[in-house]
């Protein structure tokens, strides 16, 4: 598993094109007073998911990422900074700023010309945010905004769906 939260950390980090988007629309995240005193970040709520997902896929939460964390927190943390460190320009650091449901439904319909409805939008959050606390404020993190943006079903061209067409 260790090196899967390292290949994680090195796609991440190199992204800076998608870094860049995401600073555009990004905003610092409000804290909500639901999650404050009464509900710590391994509160069992926060795990509690509709869908058990069952998916090798690295752009998605798997039952892994469901999990309460433990001290995986800290070697995600190590490794994102390794992963910074080894490479020139990098700046992984967007912590504390997040896409908020509006705006990532915005990015959709602006950016990639598919308007989503509310419901499409707190999917992808559950489908691609790796933080508990930021899936129940329905809010995606640089993180889960890369996922999701790098995930199979948002690829522009799709080769397994395309049907050759001969011309005889």
């Amino acid at each position: 598993m260790d090196f899967v939260t390292l290949f994680r950390s090195f796609s991440l980090v190199m992204r800076s094109e998608l870094r860049d988007i995401f600073e555009q629309l990004a905003v610092p995240r409000n804290r909500s007073p639901l999650l404050g005193a009464e509900k710590s970040r391994s509160s069992p709520e926060l795990f509690r998911s509709r869908a058990i997902f069952r998916t090798g896929l690295l752009t998605r939460n798997g039952s892994l990422d469901l999990e309460p964390p433990s001290d995986k927190v800290g070697r995600k943390k190590a490794f994102d900074l390794l992963a910074a460190a080894a490479l020139p320009g990098a700046c992984p650091d967007v912590s504390g700023r997040v896409l908020s449901l509006p705006t990532l439904g915005k990015f959709c319909e602006t950016r990639q010309n598919e308007p989503k409805t509310e419901q499409q939008l707190r999917d992808i959050i559950q489908r691609h945010e790796p933080d508990p606390t930021l899936r129940a404020d329905n809010c995606l993190s640089f993180e889960g905004f890369v996922r999701f943006l790098t995930d199979k079903d948002n690829y522009a061209f799709v080769p397994e769906q395309m049907r050759a067409n001969f011309i005889r």
